[in-house]
């Protein structure tokens, strides 16, 4: 179980075929401290293409 959510989002400036990339994670902090990185949603797009994907529930996957 774990103690804390974020989701942590790093847009793109600018909406050109040469812009960066807009990086958009989902991690956990878990009841014994460990720093979890559950989903990348990292895309190429403009900050207004990557707000949706903010709200969705993260894809987690089993090891």
């Amino acid at each position: 179980m774990y103690a804390k959510l974020a989701v942590s989002v790093d847009p793109a400036a600018k909406s050109r075929s040469t812009s960066d990339m807009t990086a958009i994670i989902v991690t956990a902090l878990d009841r014994e401290g460990i720093t979890w990185m559950l989903d990348n949603r990292t895309l190429k797009g403009t900050p207004s293409n990557g707000a949706p994907q903010c709200g969705r529930p993260p894809r987690l996957k089993r090891g």
